[in-house]
C-alpha cells in the first residue's frame, strides 16, 4: 500500500469543518492539503499499469535486483496535464515531524487520504497532491497552521491487515445497507430520504390505501 516515511512535503492549507454522521453528534474535523514529490515507482501502489502508461525506460535500463522494477525516467507525454486519481485511502496514521524529538511531532490517527492528483515529471518523478481528512485537535491545528507554505517531513503509515479487514467489512456493510434501501422499485423522497408511498415492493399487493372503500 502507498505510504511515506519522513518524506519532505509542503503544507498548502489547513481548513476546519464539521463532520456529521448518522445518529451521532457533529464533530470537528480538518482537511490538510499537501503537495509532495515522489518517485514514479510509487505509482505501482495505485495501479500496476499507471507507471508504464506515462513513462518509458532509457536504453540502459535494467530491472532492479531487489524488486524487479525497471527504471523509467522518460516521459511519454511531456505536456500531459495534472489529473485526479479517484481513491479513498482510509485508516492511515499521519505524522508531521516537527522539532527535535517525538514530543514535538503532530500525530493524527485513523485519517483518510483523498482528492489525489498527479503531475508526471521528467527523470522519473511525480508531483502528487492530496488532502488528509482527520478529526481535529485544536493544539495540532495551531501547529499545522504555523507550517503553511513550508516543507516538513511527514510520515503516512498505512493500516495493518487487521485494520484493512475492519475497513473492508464496514464498507461492505454500508454498500449492503444502501442496496437494501434502494432495491427493487422503491424510490426515496428527495427531501426526506424516506420511501414514497406505493413504491415499496415488500408491501402487500392487496393492501388498501387509507380511506378506500371496503370491497365485500
Amino acid at each position: 500500500m502507498f505510504g511515506l516515511n519522513t518524506h519532505m512535503s509542503k503544507i498548502l492549507g489547513v481548513d476546519l469543518r464539521t463532520e456529521t454522521e448518522e445518529d451521532k453528534d457533529p464533530v470537528g474535523a480538518c482537511d490538510i492539503s499537501i503537495s509532495t514529490e515522489i518517485p514514479n515507482n510509487a505509482l505501482l501502489e495505485f495501479h500496476p499499469l499507471l507507471k508504464e502508461s506515462f513513462y518509458a525506460p532509457d536504453n540502459t535500463a535494467q530491472p532492479d535486483m531487489l524488486d524487479g522494477t525497471v527504471y523509467m525516467p522518460n516521459l511519454k507525454f511531456p505536456a500531459f496535464p495534472r489529473f485526479p486519481w479517484k481513491a479513498d485511502l482510509e485508516g492511515y496514521k499521519f505524522i508531521a515531524h516537527t522539532g527535535v524529538n517525538e514530543r514535538s511531532e503532530i500525530k493524527m490517527e485513523d485519517v483518510k487520504i483523498n482528492s489525489i492528483k498527479f503531475k508526471m515529471k521528467d527523470k522519473g518523478m511525480v508531483d502528487m497532491g492530496f488532502i488528509i481528512r482527520a478529526h481535529d485537535n485544536p493544539g495540532d491545528i495551531d501547529k499545522l497552521r504555523k507550517l503553511l507554505g513550508l516543507e516538513v517531513q511527514i510520515t503516512l503509515v498505512p493500516p495493518d491487515e487487521a485494520k484493512q479487514h475492519e475497513l473492508e467489512q464496514a464498507k461492505a456493510a454500508r454498500t449492503r445497507a444502501l442496496n437494501e434501501h434502494f432495491s427493487g422499485d422503491r424510490q426515496p423522497d428527495t427531501n426526506t430520504g424516506n420511501l414514497l408511498p406505493g413504491t415499496d415492493p415488500d408491501a402487500e399487493d392487496d393492501e388498501q390505501p387509507a380511506g378506500a372503500p371496503t370491497i365485500e
